[in-house]
């Protein structure tokens, strides 16, 4: 007969009781007073981490901690099997897409760093908000020499309504930086302006959060910055392309460029692009051709011959034309694949920009008009009726999407930094 049995014997003694009583017996716990349960010993903590809004980012959040511990979240979670010791949660910028322009979020985490004791749940958390001037595609045009930048937002190109944020500026050609920070080149005044991106929620005349000047820049008229944050300016009046670094923007001057690239390959440099290779590709207005400069050839700078040089298309402005890869790569006088043409006529396109669709928008300088082509439309080319049409400020002469759509072959600052994952219940 078992007379008593403790909790430590139950333990010890598992097995034996699975055998006919007579052979149970009484077993010690060899420990003076051992008559409450043992339980077993927490090893570990559990930390919780709460995304606000839960849904419709694209979120980014990096958590750091003991043991070299380096988890990515993508949304709320719970980690659990954590040591204990101190926990570091940062956030990246998030972002919410559209099938027009996206949407970025800024990330304001609270009660990091965090404690993670054994036996115990510790929590932090993240709070998405939106950044101002993103989601939307920026219009920038002379005004009849009040220059202004528009923004309309992707509901109010789909509706055909007209911008709801309108800045005055200090000339009407734009460009966004990784932060989401408003670039204008003054091409009369010979300055770099940059307006911060908590300026941009609302109509207003904001003033310069940084101004660059100085004999670097002569008739400045298109802008690109690359992965690195530095900033490529072209020169319509002194046929020159130059770069400024990042850290040369970070306040108002007259840096001399870091880059300066000259020779007979630019002439009425224009609008500039960077492809996703680290090459620059400069159109130039005063010969009808697109020259190429190399990732390589950026880093020297001096009198260059382009990389790759073709003659473009030298005929209406009324028209948009297509060149093929291969027609990039072998540079020479190129006959367009494609032309797309507007069945009214009646416009001068002055820029263009694809949508995260890729929908074309393009500015007419004529007409003062802002058109969309459906990526149907482009790649039938011919004749085409825009799909939406709207008034804009007089002589526009950029568009931007802010961010810049994703699967574009040219590099975009801002969406290299906008992170995509998926969530999940992370173990350590």
């Amino acid at each position: 007969m078992i007379r008593s049995v403790s909790m430590c014997s139950v333990r010890m003694a598992r097995a034996a009781l699975w055998l006919p009583l007579v052979m149970a017996s009484v077993v010690s716990c060899h420990k003076s007073g051992a008559t409450s349960p043992t339980v077993a010993a927490e090893t570990s903590g559990t930390l919780i981490v709460t995304v606000t809004p839960p849904t419709s980012t694209l979120v980014n959040i990096t958590v750091l901690g003991p043991a070299a511990l380096n988890i990515l979240l993508a949304g709320t979670d719970t980690l659990i099997d954590l040591g204990a010791g101190t926990y570091t949660v940062s956030s990246a910028s998030a972002a919410s897409r559209d099938e027009v322009v996206s949407t970025v979020y800024t990330g304001v985490v609270t009660g990091s760093p965090v404690a993670v004791t054994i036996g115990d749940t510790s929590r932090t958390s993240v709070a998405y908000t939106p950044r101002p001037g993103t989601g939307g595609l920026w219009v920038a045009s002379g005004n009849g020499g009040s220059p202004i930048a528009a923004q309309f937002t992707s509901g109010e190109l789909r509706a055909g309504q007209s911008a709801g944020v309108t800045l005055s500026v200090a000339d009407a050609y734009e460009v966004f930086d990784a932060n989401g920070d408003l670039w204008i080149a003054n091409h009369a005044g010979n300055t770099l302006t940059e307006y911060l991106s908590t300026q941009l929620a609302a109509s207003s005349t904001p003033a310069a959060a940084v101004t660059i000047s100085g004999s670097g820049l002569a008739g400045p008229d298109g802008m690109a910055f690359d992965p690195s944050g530095n900033l490529w300016v072209s020169n319509s009046t002194g046929n020159t392309v130059v770069e400024y670094t990042a850290q040369q923007l970070a306040s108002s001057g007259s840096p001399t460029p870091n880059v300066t690239i000259s020779g007979g390959g630019l002439s009425a440099p224009a609008r500039l692009s960077l492809d996703v290779y680290g090459n620059l590709w400069v159109p130039n207005a005063g010969s009808s051709t697109v020259a190429q400069y190399s990732a390589a050839q950026l880093l020297v700078g001096g009198n260059l011959t382009p990389a790759i040089s073709f003659t473009a298309e030298s005929g209406s402005n009324g028209t948009i034309v297509e060149y093929g890869p291969g027609q990039l790569l072998s540079g020479g006088a190129a006959t367009p694949v494609a032309t797309l043409t507007v069945v009214a006529g009646g416009v001068s396109f002055s820029a263009l920009a694809f949508d995260n669709s890729g929908d074309l928008w393009t500015t007419s300088v004529s007409s003062a008009q802002l058109l969309e082509f459906t990526a149907d439309q482009v790649v039938a080319a011919g004749t085409q009726a825009p799909g939406v049409t709207l008034a804009v400020g007089a002589t526009p002469n950029s568009v931007a999407f802010n961010p810049a759509p994703d699967g574009l072959p040219i590099v975009s600052p801002s969406a290299s930094r906008i992170a995509r994952a998926r969530g999940h219940v992370h173990r350590r």
